[in-house]
């Protein structure tokens, strides 16, 4: 080959290497806005939570909040909820919050069924409990309850969590449930 041919072939190898490059740096760019704005819009969503379980403390005798008590997810996605708690013993308390699974149906039909038959431990869907959390008299306390929909969970169904707040004082009608129970619905979808 002569020195004009490896100086062309040189010349396009290195265009086609700057190509490369500005595509890798246009691309890069795009997937981290996209994601920096994922994020916003996930922040955005997680302050108006917050400030919806502040305002409902606030407003009412309400002693738990739970504003959002349903999401679609994908399998193996995690959705943190947001529950208040709102100390009205009349002195400083630790509370703890309990998630305890219920059952999963099927979203179309109600009907249930069993996590056992698509290889699933129910166990992986139970919770220890969150806290203890330490709330002084009329102090409120955000809690974030964190769901994950196992991997082989089939498309279609909807879990179940039963969700109550529980208090450290010796009146179990008091403080087991400290408010009301509630309940956490998540889709597969």
């Amino acid at each position: 080959m002569d020195k004009r041919g490896a100086i062309i072939l040189s010349v396009r190898f290195i265009t086609i290497m700057i190509t490369i490059g500005v595509v890798l740096v246009f691309a890069l760019t795009f997937f981290l806005q996209a994601q920096s704005q994922t994020e916003l819009t996930e922040g955005v969503i997680e302050a108006q939570i917050q400030q919806q379980i502040e305002r409902e403390l606030l407003e009412t005798r309400s002693k738990v909040s739970l504003p959002i008590y349903e999401a679609d997810l994908k399998r193996g996605e995690v959705f943190a909820f947001g529950m208040g708690i709102k100390n009205h013993l009349g002195v400083g308390s630790n509370f703890e919050v309990e998630i305890e699974y219920a059952k999963s149906i099927e979203t179309n039909t109600g009907q249930e069924i069993s996590l056992a038959d698509h290889d699933i431990d129910p166990a992986v869907m139970s919770f220890d409990k969150l806290g203890p959390y330490a709330i002084e008299k009329s102090e409120r306390k955000i809690v974030r309850i964190p769901i994950m929909v196992p991997l082989g969970a089939p498309k279609g169904t909807t879990h179940i969590f039963n969700v109550k707040a529980v208090c450290d004082m010796q009146d179990t009608a008091l403080c087991n449930p400290y408010g009301y129970a509630q309940s956490i619905r998540v889709n597969t979808i």
